[in-house]
């Protein structure tokens, strides 16, 4: 199950933005280990680089929150010391922050989209979360797995 570390209540009723379909295959996370011979029980770091290599690639977006106390506008759900973005809200700072990396032709972080470090923490879900909850700019690496086009 998903925590909701970065909404609070009100925000669950907003449109979600990220990916435009949804309705197509996913894969689940542990799927991915079986599918690249990758050892689930290597260190966190290990894996990020080796699942880089073999199903996507590295992302990373500026998120400038207007202060410490503004929450993301994005649920996660922890899956092995990783935060895999479930939801992305409109009118949220990861929202705003889509939209200027998108003007600017940078990076978007997207439904689906595994963050990997945020600032100097990362592969450890929780420092993660306390990063954002803590700070005001926020530096969020990420790996978006290649989807196959059918």
């Amino acid at each position: 199950m998903g925590q909701s570390c970065c909404v609070s209540s009100e925000d669950r009723n907003q449109e979600v933005s990220g990916r435009p379909d949804k309705s197509g295959p996913t894969v689940p996370l542990q799927d991915l280990f079986a599918e690249s011979n990758i050892d689930p029980f290597k260190p966190p770091h290990q894996q990020h680089e080796e699942l880089c290599e073999v199903h996507g690639k590295t992302l990373e977006v500026v998120v400038r929150k207007f202060s410490p106390a503004e929450r993301l506008g994005m649920d996660v759900k922890h899956v092995r010391g990783r935060l895999i973005v479930a939801a992305i809200f409109v009118g949220g700072a990861v929202d705003r922050a889509n939209q200027l990396s998108r003007v600017n032709g940078g990076d978007v972080l997207e439904v689906g989209d595994v963050v990997v470090g945020v600032n100097d923490k990362k592969d450890v879900d929780t420092e993660m979360v306390a990063e954002c909850q803590s700070r005001s700019e926020l530096r969020v690496r990420a790996v978006r797995r290649f989807q196959p086009v059918l």
